[in-house]
């Protein structure tokens, strides 16, 4: 079922009181919720009771507009007061009576700390939004919208940069005559998730590496800070977590980089193994002419093949997809190949990675996993020449990287 995720402002309790002061209660943070029980309980009654038009909140007035013509889940996000909590009360009542059967679903989420008491206050109340989205639209294929003509006019900004990069629409009801419903698609654009990939394991477990050469420009670009993650981070988190499995521009290209390496090899001998052979983005076909997997740089010779698998650092630290259908195609790749695999080998790329003092947790339950199968894989870095100096995510680095990068050495992670 698709999603519509609703912000929560107080047009509705303005347009009820008119210009009668509301319950200086209801400007209480929702913690204070419980000491409230039995009025809050009250208003939404008599408030529900008022509340028999869809254009008498703007938030109501675009879902009725939506609910007419689908179902939807309908979440609201309300910020940290009991007067944006009652409004979601009031709507949820108002749309599982008004649309029954298109409004099944209904939940209310509160972002702890959104408020505009002071500028680092609604800062927290930012991030644990973002937290509260997330965890609604993470791992989700259905369509999402955000309806986001209530609340805090702050919040319009983040909304609006992660339906840009999560696919998702915003939609507004337009007040004009025709009355109609505006659909805001996302452009056909996207940013370059392959350098931003490298900055991953430093954005998800930034209080392990305590890099500070790292530290030092993730808070000059506004993503960390006192070693937290700023808003602006966790988007880029959640953005490269997204997508982990996508092809990047940096991906192919490190793809073609050691594919040279290994062409030029002039030994053409790697780990022992001696090769004929060098291909790139080898595809594996099924006896039925169906493609299973593809192996990124495959080394072969007549009797065997080498498998490499070049993937960003940001897969050791999110295996979970490896672990699961990714492993399991290239596994029955394997088994229905002629040759006999010699050596299965993954090389990661990354960033001022620390290979003597890093956690390797993950990697060694992948390698468990891997050995179960009756496969012995080996593990290599290769670390990027980038300047920190420059902007990691423009040109120069890029030009500076298709320019000068040449492999010296792959470092060997031992287990």
């Amino acid at each position: 079922m698709d999603k519509v995720i609703t912000t929560l402002g107080t047009s509705l309790l303005r347009h009820y009181f008119g210009p009668r002061q509301w319950p200086v209660f209801l400007n209480l943070p929702y913690s204070d919720k419980e000491d409230y029980k039995d009025e809050l309980i009250k208003l939404e009654k008599e408030i529900s009771n008022w509340f028999d038009n869809c254009e008498k909140s703007a938030e109501s007035a675009t879902l009725c507009q939506m609910l007419k013509k689908g179902d939807y889940e309908l979440f609201f996000l309300a910020s940290d007061s009991l007067s944006t909590y009652l409004v979601g009360r009031v709507l949820e009542r108002f749309f599982k009576k008004r649309f029954p059967d298109n409004a099944k679903k209904t939940s209310i989420k509160v972002a702890k700390n959104l408020s505009m008491k002071n500028s680092q206050i609604f800062q927290s109340g930012i991030s644990n939004l973002l937290d509260l989205l997330f965890e609604i639209i993470k791992d989700d294929k259905s369509q999402i919208s955000f309806n986001i003509t209530g609340g805090y006019k702050g919040v319009i900004p983040y909304f609006s940069t992660i339906a840009q990069i999560f696919d998702c629409e915003i939609v507004y009801d337009f007040e004009g005559e025709d009355n109609r419903l505006i659909r805001i698609k996302p452009l056909p654009v996207e940013f370059d998730r392959g350098l931003l990939e490298l900055l991953y394991p430093y954005l998800a477990f930034q209080n392990g590496f305590g890099n500070p050469k790292i530290n030092s420009y993730l808070e000059k670009e506004g993503l960390l800070k006192d070693n937290t993650l700023t808003p602006l981070g966790k988007i880029a988190k959640y953005a490269v977590e997204k997508k982990m499995l996508n092809r990047s521009i940096l991906g192919y290209f490190m793809e073609y980089i050691l594919f040279e390496y290994f062409w030029n090899k002039k030994n053409k001998n790697f780990l022992n193994f001696t090769y004929e052979r060098v291909e790139r983005g080898k595809d594996i076909i099924s006896s039925n002419g169906k493609k299973i997997s593809d192996i990124d740089i495959m080394l072969e010779n007549k009797d065997e093949y080498l498998w490499i698998e070049v993937k960003p650092l940001s897969y050791f630290y999110k295996l979970a997809p490896l672990k699961g259908q990714f492993f399991k195609k290239q596994l029955n790749a394997i088994r229905r190949y002629k040759k006999r695999l010699s050596k299965y080998v993954v090389i990661f790329y990354g960033l001022e990675f620390d290979t003597k003092n890093a956690d390797y947790k993950n990697l060694k339950k992948f390698k468990r996993d891997i050995k179960s199968y009756g496969i012995e894989p080996e593990f290599y870095y290769l670390n990027l020449p980038i300047r920190l100096e420059e902007n990691i995510l423009g040109p120069k680095n890029y030009q500076q990287l298709l320019t000068n990068f040449k492999i010296d050495k792959l470092t060997k992670l031992e287990l």
